[in-house]
C-alpha cells in the first residue's frame, strides 16, 4: 500500500511539473506570438485596404449606362409628383409655359421630393386647415382651391428616409421639411401632432387639367461624369392624348453612381428646360421667328369678330390691344371646333376654364363691342402658314428632300409683324391634303407626291405663295398654290 501510494505521488508530480512547463511556456511564447500576429496584420492591413478602397473606388466611379437608362426613368417617375409641384409653382400656375428651372437640390427639396415619391400608410387621412400655427386637422371640412383647407395622407418615415437615400444618396433632413406647403395645389409637409410628427402629402383635390408625363430617357458619359436626360410632357392633359409619346420639356439631371441606392445612382442637380418645337424629329432644324404664337394648347376664347380677310381681322385685333385687351387673330380650319372655311376670329383672351372667360365679357362690352360669346377651340388640328418662294434657286431640290432656305413665312394666325425667314424641309412624309386645288400647282401630275411634284417641275413654276401645315420646320400637308399680288 505504501509502495502503491509513492508510486502515486510520483506520477502526480511529474504531471503537476509537465503542466507547469507548458503553462510557461504558453505565458512566455504569447507575447512574442501576439507582436508576430500584430505585426503581420499590420504588413497585410495598407494591403488589405487598398484592395478595399480600389473595390470601392471600382463601385463608385463606374456605371453602365444602357442599363441605367431604365434605372433613370423609374427615378423620373418617382420623382413625377414633385416635378409637377415644381412647375406648377414656377409657372405661377398657369401650364402654357415657362422658361428654364434649375434645382440645386438643396435639403428641403430633396426631403419635400422623398416624401411626394412615397406611398401613403394610411395612419392620416384626413382635411386640414392651414393657420398661423400650422396644420390642424377639420374633419367636416371641405377642400376648395381657393381657400385654405386641404387633404392630407401621411407617408411613413421609413419610406421617406429610404427614398431620400435612392434617389439622392443623403439622409433625410427632417427638419427642412416645411409645415406649409411651397405648391398650393399639391405638396409635402411636416404635421405635429402632440409628441409626434408626421410626413403629409397635402393637395387641394383640385382638376387643374394638367399632367406630366416621363417619356425617353438616356444616360451618357463624358469624362467619368453621368449625366441624364429625360424628354417629358408637361401641359394639358388634352395635348400628351393628342399626341401620345409628345414631349415638351427637357430635364437633364447630373448623375452619380452609388451603390447604397436601389437604382444604382443618385441624382445631384436637375435643370428643366423648355424643347422648341416638341419632340418631334425636325424640332432641332426649326428655324421659328420671334412674333410667331404657336401655342397648341386648346381654350375658351371670347369672340368678338370673323373675317375672310386676315387683314382686317389684324386690325380688329389691334383695337382690342389698344384698349388693354389681350386679343389675338386666329384662323379657323387650325382648330377642331372652328370654321372648316378659311376665316379670321378674334379672341379676347385665351382662357382654360368657360367661367374665367365669361368673366372677361364685361371688359370687352365696357371697351364698347357687343355680342361677344364664349367658344371652345376644341385641339389644334395644324400650324398653318404661307410661305413665299421668290426664285426658283431658293429650292435645294433631291430625289430625298426638299430644303427650301430662309423663305419668307407668315403665320395665319398671329399679328402684323409675324412675317420672318425660316428654312422649311418637304420629305416623303410630306402630303398634298385632300382639299388642295390641284390645278393651281403648274406641271402636276395626278397621284405625284409634293417631293414627286418638285422633282418634276422646275423653273417659275416652283414660285408663288403656299399655304402648308408645318411640325417645327417639317412641311406636313399642302393646302394651296397662290400667285401673289
Amino acid at each position: 500500500m505504501k509502495r502503491k501510494a509513492f508510486a502515486t505521488l510520483i506520477i502526480s508530480l511529474v504531471f503537476c511539473g509537465i503542466l507547469a512547463g507548458c503553462e510557461k511556456s504558453a505565458a512566455v511564447d504569447s507575447p512574442e506570438k501576439i507582436k508576430e500576429e500584430e505585426s503581420a496584420v499590420e504588413d497585410k492591413a495598407p494591403e488589405k485596404k487598398e484592395k478595399s478602397d480600389k473595390k470601392k473606388s471600382n463601385r463608385k466611379e463606374k456605371l453602365d449606362t444602357a442599363a441605367a437608362q431604365d434605372s433613370l426613368k423609374k427615378m423620373s417617375e418617382a420623382l413625377s409628383g414633385f416635378l409637377w409641384a415644381t412647375m406648377m409653382k414656377e409657372s405661377d400656375y398657369n401650364y402654357t409655359g415657362i422658361t428654364d428651372i434649375k434645382l440645386s437640390l438643396s435639403d428641403e427639396e430633396k426631403i419635400r421630393a422623398a416624401v411626394l415619391s412615397g406611398d401613403a400608410d394610411g395612419v392620416i387621412d384626413s382635411t386640414f386647415v392651414l393657420g398661423m400655427g400650422g396644420f390642424s386637422e377639420e374633419e367636416n371640412s371641405d377642400t376648395d382651391n381657393d381657400g385654405d383647407r386641404f387633404h392630407g395622407m401621411s407617408v411613413s418615415k421609413e419610406s421617406v428616409e429610404r427614398n431620400c437615400m435612392d434617389l439622392f444618396g443623403t439622409k433625410a433632413s427632417w427638419d427642412d421639411l416645411p409645415i406649409g406647403p411651397v405648391c398650393d395645389l399639391s405638396d409635402a409637409v411636416r404635421y405635429e401632432k402632440g409628441n409626434e410628427f408626421y410626413a403629409l402629402i397635402v393637395d387641394q383635390e383640385v382638376d387643374t387639367e394638367t399632367v406630366l408625363e416621363i417619356h425617353e430617357c438616356t444616360v451618357e458619359e463624358e469624362d467619368g461624369k453621368y449625366t441624364g436626360k429625360v424628354n417629358m410632357f408637361w401641359g394639358y392633359f388634352g395635348e400628351i392624348e393628342m399626341n401620345p409619346g409628345y414631349s415638351n420639356y427637357l430635364a437633364t439631371c447630373t448623375l452619380e453612381p452609388n451603390d447604397s441606392s436601389k437604382y444604382g445612382m443618385v441624382v445631384k442637380e436637375i435643370e428643366i428646360t423648355p424643347l422648341e418645337g416638341g419632340s418631334d424629329e425636325y424640332a432641332n432644324d426649326a428655324d421659328v421667328q420671334d412674333g410667331f404664337d404657336v401655342s397648341d394648347e386648346p381654350f375658351y376664347g371670347v369672340w368678338v369678330g370673323s373675317s375672310a380677310e386676315r387683314q382686317e381681322s389684324l386690325d380688329l385685333a389691334k383695337d382690342l390691344n389698344d384698349k388693354g385687351l389681350d386679343a389675338y387673330c386666329i384662323y379657323t380650319p387650325e382648330w377642331e371646333n372652328l370654321n372648316r372655311d378659311s376665316y379670321w376670329c378674334v379672341t379676347v383672351g385665351k382662357s382654360a376654364t368657360k367661367d374665367r372667360a365669361e368673366e372677361l365679357i364685361a371688359d370687352v362690352e365696357q371697351a364698347g363691342y357687343k355680342g361677344a360669346y364664349v367658344k371652345y377651340t376644341g385641339e389644334r388640328l395644324s400650324h398653318r402658314i404661307y410661305y413665299y418662294l421668290y426664285s426658283p434657286s431658293d429650292a435645294a431640290i433631291t430625289p430625298s428632300k426638299v430644303t427650301l432656305e430662309d423663305v419668307t413665312t407668315v403665320e395665319l394666325s398671329g399679328t402684323e409683324e409675324d412675317e420672318g425667314p425660316m428654312t422649311l424641309i418637304v420629305d416623303a412624309d410630306t402630303v398634298f391634303d385632300k382639299t388642295c386645288d390641284m390645278q393651281y400647282f403648274p406641271g402636276y401630275k395626278e397621284g405625284q407626291s409634293p417631293l414627286e411634284w418638285f422633282n418634276s417641275t422646275s423653273g417659275e413654276d416652283l414660285m408663288g405663295v403656299f399655304e402648308v401645315s408645318i411640325e417645327g420646320n417639317h412641311v406636313e400637308n399642302f393646302y394651296g398654290s397662290y400667285w401673289w399680288d
